[in-house]
């Protein structure tokens, strides 16, 4: 028996687009395996509090030694909760002052660290990247750690994103399917890392929001999403469209207006609706400055080989990283990954959980707790069938980047995990977790300014018209208020007050509770433990995106660390 999918004719691509059908009973089986790898791969406590460290232990040095004042902000896939375990920290340093003074600043206090072998955490291979964004880029304890300046770019997108996650819901599918998909992306196609010109996270993930947006459907979890991307942009006119949230847009609209078809052919509704997005870039889309905080006139829209129009900032191009060599190898990857996911779908039963090993065998091998094993796999085919080496460390491969190395990505090694490690694989023996995700997609209440700007155009003067709506974009109002907290409680959240944010989470329990039905399978503890290590702080990352405002007006003094983060601790 089928799903009842449904057909679809979206548009900006090639001729002949039909979306193909599966047995339900099958998504279920390789879900089931790809819940197991996610596993591995996922954050869980040990992970995130080892992050945690050493993000506490970089703001305390930053804003301790540093003569300008600054406040330094966590970024990007860890307080996402997205992050892979060879992921990276990013970090946001604000100052007021002179942000030239404060780049020089923590370069020479990161050299001066590299040179203490003994210090709490180990500093190495530090470097000062002089590229569009500037960066100080370095090692720290085996992570690749990049700190940018004056940047609210980063924290708006944090912001941005977890509003996404929030209103698909059903078990954080939507950073399940992230981290699955940075894993096929990363390990088995090396297609993901902007430094070395390929695709860029947030291009990543921007393309990812494109398939829950345009097909609006319930997905059985995130292998089905995966297969739905692959199938998709493989099928995508690259050569004549750019992807934007607001529909395809023809590169012979760009640059003066940015007219966006219709995402759909058959124009039935999407998930993320037009106030959405209008209030989307009301709250999160910020004006480009320089170094000095001083706003720079915004640059037309960059044309690269894959064009992905920012969804906050519609001047700029999240595709802009990717060289023309890797638009080839990235193309190639994309049809050989859906060539081999049909594969694996349309392969025997009983070869369904080998065929998805060895579809995700480099990750296997990286992040599983062992080595995959093929021989093992075809005499013994079944989903808890695989091989462990339990004294292993849990982020044991070793560090992948360097200064002078071709593939980007740490990997933290701690002494604490390889308990941690027995008791998840003893959990999982007996009772794993099988996560299905069935029914309506959740949305949750969204809220926003009535003072947003409704006619201005944006602040990159660029402007989406939809053929469905006829409506342009508007401009960015950085006073607006978040989409899905309430006004109230966001005007009573306070500083260092944690009931509120208690308050924010029951609510949120709460509504989860309401608004979404149970899939086939119910989720047992483990999984349900799970869920709460990705669950996003976003009245934290609220409230830091509004101190980084002040901090760049010169209205925030001083260190400052938000509810919901660890304590920082004096300096050793």
């Amino acid at each position: 028996m089928k799903r009842n999918a449904g057909y679809f004719s979206p548009n900006g691509v090639r001729v002949g687009f039909t979306p193909k059908l599966f047995e339900y009973q099958r998504w279920l089986l390789v879900e089931h395996r790809a819940a197991e790898l996610l596993l591995y791969l996922q954050p869980n406590l040990d992970t995130q509090q080892r992050r945690y460290d050493i993000i506490s232990y970089l703001q305390r040095l930053i804003t301790t030694h540093c003569s300008a004042s600054c406040q330094v902000f966590e970024v990007g896939s860890v307080p996402l909760k997205t992050y892979l375990p060879d992921g990276d920290i990013d970090l946001a340093a604000f100052t007021n002052n002179n942000c030239e003074t404060l780049i020089n600043e923590v370069r020479d206090l990161l050299y001066a660290q590299e040179k203490i072998p003994d210090a709490q955490f180990r500093i190495q291979h530090v470097q000062y990247i002089l590229a569009e964004v500037k960066i100080v880029k370095f090692i720290i304890e085996n992570f690749v750690v990049d700190i940018s300046f004056n940047q609210l770019s980063g924290l708006c997108t944090l912001c941005f994103l977890d509003e996404v996650d929030n209103l698909i819901g059903h078990n954080h599918l939507f950073k399940r399917s992230v981290i699955l998909i940075k894993a096929w992306c990363y390990y088995e196609s090396q297609i993901l890392g902007a430094y070395y010109r390929l695709m860029s996270t947030y291009a990543l993930e921007t393309l990812v929001i494109y398939i829950f947006h345009v097909y609006n459907k319930p997905f059985s979890g995130p292998l089905e999403v995966l297969f739905r991307f692959l199938e998709f942009f493989n099928k995508f006119d690259w050569d004549n469209y750019c992807i934007s949230l607001w529909g395809p847009v023809h590169k012979e609209c760009i640059p003066n207006t940015m007219r966006a078809e219709a995402p759909r052919g058959d124009r039935e509704v999407l998930l993320l609706s037009e106030t959405f997005l209008r209030s989307s870039i009301s709250c999160y889309s910020v004006p480009r400055i320089n170094e000095n905080n001083n706003n720079v006139k915004e640059q037309p829209f960059f044309f690269k080989c894959i064009n992905i129009v920012d969804p906050l900032r519609p001047n700029n191009n999240l595709g802009r990283s990717i060289s023309r060599g890797s638009y080839v190898r990235i193309k190639s990857a994309i049809a050989n990954g859906e060539e081999r996911i049909i594969r694996l779908l349309e392969s025997a039963e009983e070869n369904v959980i080998a065929e998805f090993d060895s579809f995700f065998k480099n990750t296997w091998n990286r992040s599983g707790k062992g080595y995959w094993i093929p021989s093992f796999h075809e005499n013994n085919n079944s989903s808890s069938k695989h091989v462990n080496e339990i004294g292993t460390s849990f982020d044991a491969a070793p560090s992948s980047w360097s200064p002078k190395s071709s593939t980007t990505g740490s990997i933290a090694n701690s002494s604490k995990s390889s308990d941690t490690r027995k008791d998840h694989t003893n959990n999982k023996n007996n009772n794993a977790a099988i996560v299905t995700d069935q029914g309506s997609h959740r949305h949750h209440h969204h809220h926003h300014s009535s003072s947003m700007n409704e006619s201005g155009d944006s602040a990159s003067n660029v402007i989406i018209n939809n053929e469905l709506s006829g409506v342009n974009m508007p401009c960015s109002n950085p006073d607006a208020l978040p989409l899905y907290l309430l006004e109230q409680q966001i005007n009573n959240l306070k500083l260092g007050n944690n009931n509120n944010n208690n308050n924010l989470q029951a609510q949120q329990e709460k509504s989860d509770n309401q608004g979404v039905l149970p899939g086939p399978m119910a989720l047992n503890m483990e999984s349900t433990l799970l869920a709460d290590v990705l669950e996003g702080d976003f009245a934290s990352h609220w409230k830091n995106m509004q101190n980084a405002r002040l901090s760049l007006d010169g209205k925030l003094q001083g260190p400052f660390c938000c509810s919901g983060s660890p304590i920082i601790p004096p300096l050793q």
